[in-house]
């Protein structure tokens, strides 16, 4: 309070006019302070090794650091150093000179497990930790190097029995030794009736092997089966030219060609234990809420959003479940639409369902709100889980009455005290400061006029943009409208066709296409059909055909697809035409 007292006395005891400079330059003060926050990051591009392979290790500073470097002093405990290498980039933004320096440093573990890059300091700044898992070197790669001992294209997978729809980790490596390698490339992986999603770009790194350090470029892919049976991941292939490093003056190199084996899968249909729901093989699921704002005592009339986010690791977001939350009947809900994400880790995809519900209770009370569950299956534990959020009791009270406003009392007029001629008196002026004042008033008034009119140009050039923009986004939504229905109707005559040569695993991938164009957004499994229907009989139809999918004697049963035909030519019936002068919003305050 005393220091709030003096310094209030200093603002009196100064001029007005310098009074707004001070105040300025508080303003600058403060903002230079958030404007050139400096950080300092670490990054790597590999958390999961064997034994006797490098990783890289980025450090980036947010400004130019010439003189100064890092102390590595910390990474020797653990690694062995094996290169360090520096740069600067300058970045011109809209105006903006961002310059950044980046030191890239090639480590080698000293140990397996779990280790922990320690944090890494420059001057004031550090790194935040990081933990990396070194596992034990395998013996596989260095018997196939034994008979290539130059170059080699190597493919393996995590596991070779997984259930349908179950992450299958397939990794694809390239080793050299003592060679050259540009212009290589490497083929994707081809696999019948499979989902598959690259995990990352690929990454480079050393490997020891019997004593001889290998350059290692390895890419991994996740793969997720979508029928049970046989099946088989084509051979991934090699192409590039290598030399071994001398001199070559036509610069041509060896062109070569090389080809990892094939590998066959058994894929298991889904748990019978599991029960007749979506089947949702993953290594992990949580269930995660949030309330915004926090939920206490709900107040009749106010409104409140309930936000529920469903991670799984192994699984992508597409084939999370919607949640089917009831209610009680006191409660208005209004779910806003469900945000998908991808992540990834060592341990594969991580798919992401955001669902939020903002919920307005009509009625004062104590209420339950219900459980949320997700049942899903272990495919570390082999076993049924069930995630789950409890119900969670609340109570909601009246809304308090408004206030009617209260008569105002006339205001007494203050009494009018005449000023004298003595007090005018007592500010002397002189009139060559105060034409010298009028000339600097009517110079920044000018100069704020002209300010002005720039600004209104500029909004007007906006506006004019801003609507023909609008105009020409209006004709493309037309145009655009007109295409999906046209590929709406071929899909749908697809999966007619599908179900007259009584083909179960054609009609699957008819329908998946047809329903995905009608929903706007993609559908990977016949469960997530079946859980947008309200027809009873074609959710029975849909799940005879999802269990002759996931079945092992597929190819032994035979499929009628006349009924499922028939449902699905009634349901597209019941669609509501799409009017492209439906699709054009009317304006919010239309003109008279």
């Amino acid at each position: 309070m005393k220091h709030t007292t003096v310094i209030r006395k200093l603002f009196l005891t100064i001029s007005p006019r310098y009074t707004s400079l001070i105040v300025l330059a508080f303003l600058f003060q403060s903002l230079s302070s958030v404007i050139y926050a400096v950080e300092f990051t670490a990054t790597v591009n590999r958390f999961t090794l064997g034994e006797g392979e490098s990783l890289e290790l980025r450090l980036q500073i947010d400004e130019s650091s010439l003189l100064k470097k890092p102390n590595y002093s910390p990474l020797e405990k653990d690694f062995d150093i094996i290169n360090v290498g520096r740069s600067s980039q300058v970045r011109i933004i809209n105006g903006d000179t961002k310059s950044s320096t980046i030191w890239k440093l090639i480590l080698i573990p000293k140990t397996t497990g779990q280790i922990i890059i320690p944090p890494l300091r420059l001057g004031r700044l550090k790194t935040q930790p990081i933990t990396i898992n070194v596992a034990l070197a395998s013996t596989q790669s260095s018997k196939l190097l034994q008979t290539q001992p130059q170059i080699m294209v190597e493919a393996v997978v995590d596991k070779t029995s997984p259930y349908v729809q179950e992450q299958m980790l397939y990794t694809v490596r390239l080793l050299f030794q003592g060679i050259q390698i540009r212009q290589w490339n490497l083929s994707e992986p081809k696999v019948d009736d499979a989902l598959i999603h690259p995990l990352g770009e690929p990454v480079q790194y050393d490997k020891n092997i019997g004593g001889i350090t290998y350059g290692v470029l390895e890419k991994r892919y996740a793969i997720f089966p979508q029928s049970s049976g046989e099946l088989r991941i084509s051979p991934i292939t090699f192409s590039g030219v290598i030399s071994d490093g001398k001199r070559n003056y036509i610069g041509r190199g060896q062109q070569i060609i090389k080809r990892s084996q094939a590998i066959d899968i058994t894929v298991q249909p889904k748990n019978s234990t599991f029960p007749n729901i979506n089947w949702l093989p993953a290594k992990a699921l949580q269930l995660e809420e949030h309330w915004s704002p926090e939920l206490n005592d709900l107040k009749v009339g106010e409104s409140v959003t309930w936000t529920i986010v469903t991670k799984a690791l192994g699984q992508s977001s597409a084939t999370l479940p919607p949640l089917n939350i009831k209610f009680p009947t006191e409660f208005k809900t209004y779910p806003d639409q469900a945000k998908l994400e991808e992540g990834q880790n060592a341990d594969g995809l991580i798919g992401r369902r955001s669902e939020s519900i903002a919920i307005i209770a009509t009625t004062s009370g104590a209420f339950t709100l219900p459980a949320v569950e997700i049942s899903w299956w272990n495919t570390q534990t082999n076993q049924l889980q069930t995630s789950k959020i409890p119900g969670r009791s609340i109570t909601v009270i009246a809304a308090a009455p408004q206030k009617q406003a209260s008569p105002s009392l006339p205001s007494l007029a203050a009494p009018r005290i005449a000023a004298t001629p003595q007090a005018l008196l007592e500010i002397p002026i002189n009139d060559a400061e105060l034409l010298k004042e009028l000339k600097q008033w009517k110079t920044g008034a000018l100069l704020s006029s002209a300010l002005l009119l720039l600004i209104l140009a500029i909004n007007m050039v906006l506006w004019i943009r801003r609507n023909t923009t609008k105009q020409v986004a209006t004709s493309e939504n037309i145009l655009s409208q007109k295409e999906r229905q046209q590929q709406i109707r071929s899909q749908l005559k697809n999966v007619l066709a599908a179900c007259k040569t009584n083909d179960p695993k054609q009609a699957q991938a008819a329908l998946l296409d047809w329903f995905s164009s009608l929903q706007r957004r993609r559908l990977h499994s016949i469960g997530q059909v079946k859980a947008e229907m309200t027809n009873p009989a074609l959710k029975e139809e849909l799940g005879k055909l999802e269990s002759l999918l996931y079945s092992a004697q597929l190819g032994a049963q035979s499929w009628d697809g006349a009924g499922l035909a028939e449902l699905v030519r009634n349901h597209s019936a019941t669609q509501p035409k799409t009017n492209k002068e439906k699709e054009i919003l009317t304006p919010l305050y239309p003109s008279a």
